[in-house]
């Protein structure tokens, strides 16, 4: 069994090496809540400094004890180092891989939330029903040959398409009568007429027909 001096030796190592700072006798004797009494500690830490288990500095009056730091084999921290990098750089490659995969996921997400509900669903599709059948019927009467509109409809056509058929004769006459004026100033009449850009009714082939609705 080991002695009392021995136990609180160990007791004196490992704290300062649980520590790992630098104190003097009495912050040990504090931190330790009196465990060795403060005249035994003092010797105590004398002794471990004189068989260099500790590190002890004189500063003025008081002395400075902090534990032995255990050496580092050099070329082991370089290999852990080269190691941890290697380690680094696969998380980042393997981080890069999860930021586009949840970009990816973002986009069906983003996707997903601009459709309809499920929910909401049956009436939609009632809803396209309706319109379906809706379109087939205007489909059946507009190719079964029959008149679409009604005798008031077809007035207020004919009565708006005779307005602008007069409108457009208007035009013509007034487009005609100053361009003859215009083409008695030139030796080519056809000629101005492709400089200026001017495209004639008979030259687009524009026939106004009569209105029969």
């Amino acid at each position: 069994m080991a002695s009392q001096q021995q136990q609180q030796q160990n007791l004196v190592l490992a704290y300062l090496r649980k520590q790992n700072r630098p104190y003097n006798a009495n912050d040990i004797f504090s931190n330790m809540k009196g465990a060795i009494a403060k005249a035994a500690l003092a010797k105590l830490l004398a002794t471990c400094a004189d068989q260099k288990l500790i590190h002890a500095k004189q500063y003025g009056k008081q002395v400075i004890y902090a534990p032995v730091q255990e050496a580092v084999d050099v070329c082991d921290g370089r290999d852990e180092s080269d190691a941890m990098r290697a380690e680094l750089e696969a998380c980042e490659q393997q981080l890069a891989v999860s930021r586009e995969r949840l970009r990816v996921d973002n986009q069906r997400l983003a996707g997903l939330l601009k459709t309809h509900p499920t929910d909401t669903l049956p009436g939609l599709l009632n809803q396209m029903h309706s319109e379906i059948a809706s379109l087939e019927a205007r489909l059946c009467a507009a190719t079964s040959g029959e008149c679409q509109y009604s005798d008031e409809s077809c007035k207020q056509i004919n009565a708006l398409f005779v307005k602008h058929q007069r409108e457009w004769a208007a035009r013509r006459k007034l487009f005609q009568s100053i361009w003859s004026q215009l083409a008695d100033a030139v030796t080519d009449s056809s000629q101005l007429l492709a400089t200026l850009g001017i495209e004639t009714d008979e030259d687009a082939g524009a026939v106004v027909p009569t209105c029969e609705v």
